[in-house]
């Protein structure tokens, strides 16, 4: 890696143009799935709920006291987080997006269901049982979602664009977050808050089967071997050069045996 890094800096010109970079084939697949990837995830109401818990916990009504719920809901996203970042040494990317999308969705469409047929009704101490439940539920498998864009830049980008495309992804996304927020509350008038879980569980979903289809499995691959398969001619994860798993799975029989020799 150390080597291929020192060829880099000696062909890469200081005044390259970054837009004709972007459009190289190496750039582009990275870039399309991290654009798209936080579209999703802003779409699933990833700091929507932060940013509105009490106003989404007030909806449902009920002698809930919404200041301590949504500090009860900060709690368990920091829990969560942590809990996250000891999973994510252990377990492939693939398989943490895969489960953490279909919780996510799962949460918000019984939530959402949950409150279509509640329509009309009384509010009642249930619905705000069946509602913290969801809501905990959607934090717990959402924080994934929530923190793995910073991880795929860090991962996916070459390292001839990182750190220029970093700084305009990550501005990019805080700017559509910022008006995602001031729009948030008429949406919600209109379609109202079924309708809005309904949106972050379809959002879910979304993730679940673009992520499946594009995202490749980073975890035990070094930077240049993820670089590598970008440059091949495929899109679609199923659609790979087989020696990319074969690398992998040869480098890890490399570690045991190294291991056992020392042991040894």
């Amino acid at each position: 890696m150390t080597e291929r890094l020192s060829k880099e800096r000696a062909t890469t010109r200081t005044n390259e143009n970054i837009f004709q970079l972007c459009t190289e084939r190496c750039a582009m697949k990275p870039l399309f799935i991290v654009i798209v990837f936080s579209i999703l995830q802003m779409m699933s109401g990833s700091f929507i709920v932060i940013f509105y818990a009490v106003d989404i916990i007030a909806d449902f009504g009920a002698d809930v006291d919404t200041k301590s719920a949504a500090i009860w809901t900060a709690v368990v996203r920091m829990l969560c987080s942590l809990t996250f970042c000891v999973i994510l040494l252990f377990v492939r990317r693939r398989r943490i997006l895969t489960i953490s999308s279909i919780g996510s969705g799962l949460s918000c469409l019984i939530l959402s269901i949950y409150m279509y047929a509640r329509l009309g009704l009384p509010k009642s101490n249930t619905d705000a049982l069946v509602a913290a439940g969801c809501l905990f539920a959607y934090i717990a498998f959402n924080t994934a979602i929530m923190v793995l864009p910073g991880i795929m830049i860090g991962e996916l980008f070459p390292a001839r664009i990182r750190g220029r495309t970093a700084g305009g992804v990550f501005a990019a996304m805080n700017v559509s977050l910022f008006a995602l927020t001031k729009i948030f509350p008429m949406v919600q008038s209109i379609i109202k808050m079924r309708g809005v879980f309904m949106v972050f569980a379809l959002s879910s979903f979304m993730v679940t089967i673009f992520m499946g289809l594009f995202q490749p499995e980073t975890k035990g691959r070094s930077l240049d071997q993820i670089e590598d398969y970008f440059n091949e001619n495929n899109w679609l994860w199923f659609k790979r050069d087989k020696r990319y798993k074969e690398v992998a799975l040869n480098e890890k029989a490399e570690k045991a045996a190294l291991r056992a020799e020392v042991k040894a």
